[in-house]
């Protein structure tokens, strides 16, 4: 019942957020990435790991290992603008 509400409170207060627009992506996006891959899956997993923990009582691997892969795919996604001294 609990998680019900907790559900519902978050679908209401985010039908309320007012969307994005260009100028807003463009103003907070970031050109340097910050950390290497292997931080990037550690955050992940960590992240899933503790949120597994608190909503289920116990951690999920298999949870964990999607946050890692998660961490990895953001990570991925600017690796075109990763310079070389990035990348280790």
């Amino acid at each position: 019942m609990n998680k019900f509400f907790l559900s519902l409170m978050f679908i209401l207060g985010t039908a309320t957020i007012v969307s994005q627009n260009i100028f807003d992506a463009l103003r907070y996006s970031n050109d340097e990435i910050e950390g290497s891959a292997r931080f990037s899956a550690m955050s992940g997993a960590f992240g899933a790991l503790v949120t597994t923990w608190i909503w289920y009582g116990k951690p999920n691997l298999v949870q964990t290992l999607n946050g890692a892969l998660a961490g990895l795919v953001s990570i991925t996604a600017g690796c075109g603008n990763m310079t070389a001294i990035g990348s280790f």
